[in-house]
């Protein structure tokens, strides 16, 4: 199952998933256009903060209708595809607040940068 919003051309991917459904060979395969029932405070989303609370991730909601559909099967999800395949801006900045790497004299310079307020970072 995919989703495929209408009227929101930067999150076309029917190509896409054209092309990874053919590519898999998959025998069923349904097409789901919920409209506005995924934002971040739409329906699905206020049923699950009516009945668990606010959890982590906040969009949780958008693999609910997903998962019922695949009772007893797997599940795949693109969720933070360009996180996974694309370098994260402030990679090496973390890395050094976080102590996985050694701060060097630049490293100053990146950390502030990556702390300041977004006006700053434009």
């Amino acid at each position: 199952m995919t989703y495929r919003f209408e009227g929101l051309s930067e999150t076309n991917e029917d190509r896409w998933q054209e092309q990874v459904v053919r590519h898999l060979g998959l025998p069923d395969w349904e097409v789901a256009r919920p409209g506005s029932d995924l934002e971040l405070i739409g329906p699905a989303a206020a049923s699950l903060l009516r009945r668990d609370g606010v959890r982590w991730p906040p969009n949780r909601h958008f693999v609910l209708l997903v998962a019922r559909m695949a009772a007893g099967g797997s599940v795949l999800t693109g969720v933070d595809g360009d996180g996974l395949f694309d370098r994260w801006r402030w990679r090496h900045a973390m890395d050094v607040l976080s102590r996985r790497r050694p701060p060097t004299g630049r490293d100053i310079l990146s950390a502030a940068l990556a702390l300041s307020p977004r006006p700053v970072r434009a």
